[in-house]
């Protein structure tokens, strides 16, 4: 009883910390200051006056206050957001190549080693002006992109506009030095090309062009749902016995998500377990399992009401996902009966019966912990309807949710004679928890490979495992018996335990579909380029997704490999972006709190001319909704 209360303590010890936890510890995510409190940014010219055909330079000064730091240009660890400068068009303007002082390294005691800035930074921008240029005002602006951290957390990334004004002036008349001690590390030599001027110089006389804002996307207006955008209203406010009923619902929509795959065969053996025992006795082992099931949605409700944490976001960092491997592959071992063999005791301590009460309790959390990959059909709108609640109401429907999840366990748990059909003496009995521990086994495999492969050709993992399994059934079968009836019963199981991994391997990755040429270019998710695709008018469409997620990989394995898809994407130049939160992707789940607060993936969202709001798309969808989104859309920019 002591081991067990040791073991019970330590999972609860375990997944609260990893709810808790948003991300490795370098890459904490925190509620962000008024930006006013931070940084300042303002531009300055190193000459009172621009000539035609000449360069000069804008010194970006970037002040921060103490406290604080921005990652350098050049972060040491890729998932961090670099400090970038951007510069609008401008008349006959050629815009040079930005250099960026060195990173300063810093050792955080939370955050690690890192290559920030601190205190004042200055960017220098040289530009050059066209021969054609004409006098007159000029106005010149830009913006600086920047991801703010302190010693313990890491902010969400941010935009700050600067603008200055200049003349431009004749070659006869003179000019002097501006504000030189901000220009004594400009280095002349090291200028290159960029990028050169788009906007044709203007005639005598003519206005200057209207030059496009800067984007702010941490200000953009809450975004819209697929379904309201394209019904043109708004979704009707739930009363809170319908969000109620909704949640319950979600939450029985869970047991038939993908990740929640191993709980069939560890329940079916424990029903088959706790079915030699009374009704009475059934029932307990039920509601024990339901309720640790429930706590952690309890301690879900906290975090996520509370903004420390986004649905499913645990699984983007690799030592809670090893965890979960290690588990399910020591819980496979038990099923194989390998714990006859002298294995380290730890081993043993993360296997718990299925007959006791702290063993049911720890399944009910093993469980619930292995539903959060996923976003399951309503739950996005119920976790939506309950940010806007009270938090003691937030919290009820966000319980209501795993009070669903669980009412088909204890259900069945009311009607253990439906397990007492299986066979208690002989063989049988230890041949179904061997091919139920290779079920286990596939799934540990499936997160494993998850954090190891890039992309979703992981499925492939899973396929070993499903033909050991159906090798593994028939041989033992033919050993037992040599009836044509088990033979035969033993053959067809073989055939989906092997073929169902293969199928579901064809079907995500698409090798199988024909090739009509039309491949979309995807680009990584970073938060300059979004800005730029935006600011130059262009249908943006991002898409979160994560290996460890099986709805994102379904998305990903239908609608993105639908040829019709690929090819109104390319007629129509939407710019694709693909947010992978595999792993801990600060950037990208800040963008994914501002649409979704919840955390919930899969979902896609689209940014465009005429939009209003950004349309988002929520769990699992199919080609014809993306389709019917990018064509208003279309429309909408056209009018």
């Amino acid at each position: 009883m002591v081991c067990g209360i040791r073991i019970f303590a330590a999972l609860i010890a375990l997944s609260s910390f990893s709810l808790i936890t948003v991300g490795p510890v370098r890459c904490l995510l925190a509620a962000s200051p008024p930006d006013s409190d931070r940084v300042t940014v303002e531009a300055h010219l190193d000459r009172t006056a621009l000539q035609p055909g000449q360069q000069a330079v804008i010194a970006v000064v970037i002040d921060i206050r103490p406290g604080f730091h921005a990652q350098s240009h050049k972060p040491l660890d890729p998932d961090l957001v670099p400090l970038t400068i951007s510069m609008d068009d401008a008349p006959s303007v050629t815009v040079l190549a930005p250099q960026y002082p060195p990173g300063e390294i810093h050792e955080y005691p939370l955050l690690g080693k890192v290559s920030v800035y601190n205190g004042r930074v200055v960017v220098y921008q040289p530009i050059r002006l066209s021969d054609a240029a004409q006098t007159g005002r000029l106005r010149l602006t830009g913006a600086v992109s920047f991801q703010l951290c302190d010693d313990k957390s890491c902010y969400p990334p941010q935009t700050a506009a600067f603008a200055l004004e200049t003349t431009i002036i004749g070659t006869d008349q003179p000019i002097s030095e501006n504000r030189p001690e901000l220009f004594a590390g400009f280095d002349p030599s090291a200028v290159t090309e960029l990028r050169p001027a788009t906007t044709p110089a203007r005639p005598p006389g003519a206005a200057a062009a209207v030059q496009a804002p800067p984007i702010d996307w941490t200000s953009d207006p809450d975004p819209v749902t697929a379904e309201e955008f394209l019904s043109q209203q708004l979704r009707p406010r739930w009363s809170y016995g319908l969000a109620m009923a909704l949640a319950f619902v979600a939450g029985l929509l869970f047991n038939i998500m993908p990740c929640v795959l191993p709980v069939i065969p560890l329940k079916a053996i424990g029903f088959y377990e706790i079915a030699q025992h009374s009704r009475l006795k059934s029932l307990a082992f039920g509601g024990v399992f339901s309720l640790g099931l429930i706590s952690v949605f309890a301690v879900l409700a906290v975090l996520i009401l509370a903004g420390h944490l986004t649905w499913g976001q645990q699984f983007s960092k690799p030592w809670f996902v090893w965890g979960i491997v290690v588990i399910l592959l020591a819980m496979s071992l038990g099923l194989f009966g390998l714990f006859e063999v002298q294995l380290p005791a730890a081993v043993y301590s993360i296997t718990p019966r299925h007959d006791t009460f702290t063993g049911n309790f720890l399944f009910g959390i093993l469980t619930a912990i292995l539903a959060t990959p996923c976003t399951a059909p309503l739950l996005p709108g119920v976790l939506a309807f309950a940010l806007t609640q009270p938090p003691l109401a937030g919290a009820l429907l966000v319980l209501m949710v795993g009070v669903g999840m669980a009412f088909p366990y204890f259900l069945l748990s009311a009607l253990p004679e439906l397990a007492r059909r299986f066979p208690r003496s002989g063989p049988w009995p230890g041949v179904f928890k061997q091919v139920m521990g290779f079920l286990v086994l596939g799934t540990a495999v499936y997160f494993g490979a998850g954090r190891l492969i890039h992309g979703n050709g992981f499925y492939w993992a899973i396929v070993p495992v499903g033909l050991a399994a159906a090798v593994f059934l028939i041989w033992r079968v033919r050993r037992l018996t040599s009836t044509v009836r088990a033979t035969t019963i033993a053959c067809i199981i073989a055939v989906v335990l092997a073929g169902g991994p293969l199928w579901l391997a064809i079907h995500m990755t698409g090798i199988l579909r024909p090739r009509s040429g039309e491949e979309l270019a995807w680009r990584p998710f970073t938060v300059a380029d979004f800005i730029e695709a935006r600011r130059q008018g262009r249908v943006v469409l991002v898409k979160f997704t994560a290996n460890w997620c099986s709805t994102c990989q379904y998305v990903e394995g239908t609608v993105f490999r639908d040829q019709t898809v690929l090819r109104r994407l390319q007629e129509t130049g939407v710019v694709a972006f693909k947010a992978d939160l595999t792993a801990a992707n600060p950037p990208a789940d800040a963008l994914l709190r501002r649409l979704n607060p919840a955390g919930g993936i899969p979902l896609t969202a689209l940014y465009g001319r005429g939009l209003a709001r950004p349309v988002k798309i929520e769990s699992v969808y199919d080609s014809a909704t993306l389709l019917s989104v990018i064509d208003r859309i279309q429309k909408m920019g056209r009018g």
